[in-house]
């Protein structure tokens, strides 16, 4: 008898072995590199009446210090009636006490300068009671010092049961650089998948490089040293080019997460599509 280990699922896939096909383009619309999310269940010691209805976030590429990138969330408490609580009004959350401001609301300003990487910038928001957050399309080592990133008004934080909110979107005008990252880095998307295909095309690139790069953001190490380059391939200018093709009962196993990187100084635009599908691992008793 042989049984699946379900645990390594990525998100989305009904059956583990199904061949999944992820996409990459460039534009400002195609690159958020922060999934996040809120989990607004309540915690032991707290008060009911003193409740969390939503949380926000709000992304101010000149905003913080140096006029740099300042990233704003904010929590919305409200009273066992839903009216907004009082202004001084404090609110136990996980164990720790928070200050309402005006409308009931906490607010939490985190720059860019002050954090230096995504993975500081997202270890900093997990630190916050009620958030979680991922790195996303980007390196966990990407640059958060800096003002490359689009403006987004406030919205509405996703319920962690629904899914994540996709954000913090990149300027690539300013960063000519594209990320596709199969796998959101939680422990059960460090399983094997089975590379079977990468293949794209570029537009206004005369040189540059397409890696495959595994990005385990749980072993970060700063200046990268977590990071394996799982492949590596000279950018073909224009034409369609398959950069790697395996049938699928010969590819390659590797461990995820992983980030595909596409750049070219003077890349314009590019459409890749990678093929994979998880590795599964079995058990004999």
């Amino acid at each position: 008898m042989k049984r699946t280990d379900a645990r390594n699922s990525f998100v989305g896939n009904g059956q583990l072995n199904a061949l999944q096909v992820a996409t990459m383009g460039l534009g400002d619309t195609l690159h958020p590199t922060l999934a996040i999310a809120s989990d607004l269940a309540q915690r032991a010691g707290e008060n009911p009446r003193k409740r969390v209805s939503k949380q926000t976030i709000t992304v101010a590429p000149t905003g913080g210090t140096g006029s740099k990138l300042l990233v704003t969330l904010k929590r919305y408490c409200v009273d066992e009636k839903g009216a907004a609580l009082a202004d001084t009004t404090v609110v136990t959350i996980d164990g720790v006490d928070y200050t309402c401001g005006s409308g009931g609301i906490i607010s939490h300003t985190l720059n860019g300068a002050d954090y230096t990487t995504l993975h500081d910038l997202v270890a900093a928001i997990n630190a916050l009671p009620g958030f979680v957050a991922h790195v996303l399309h980007a390196l966990s080592t990407h640059t958060t010092d800096s003002d490359n990133f689009i403006a987004a008004s406030e919205q509405a934080v996703k319920d962690a049961q629904i899914g994540y909110t996709e954000t913090l979107y990149r300027d690539v005008s300013e960063d000519v650089t594209a990320f596709l990252r199969i796998g959101i880095p939680r422990p059960f998307d460090r399983a094997p998948l089975q590379l079977v295909e990468i293949r794209g095309a570029v537009t206004g690139a005369t040189a540059g490089t397409v890696q495959l790069i595994k990005d385990d953001d749980a072993a970060y190490q700063s200046g990268g040293g977590h990071q394996v380059e799982y492949n590596k391939f000279t950018l073909v200018a224009t034409t369609l080019t398959q950069y790697l093709g395996d049938n699928v009962l010969d590819a390659a196993t590797i461990h995820g997460p992983v980030v595909l990187k596409v750049y070219a100084s003077d890349l314009s635009a590019c459409s890749f599509a990678v093929k994979y599908r998880q590795a599964l691992v079995q058990e004999r008793c």
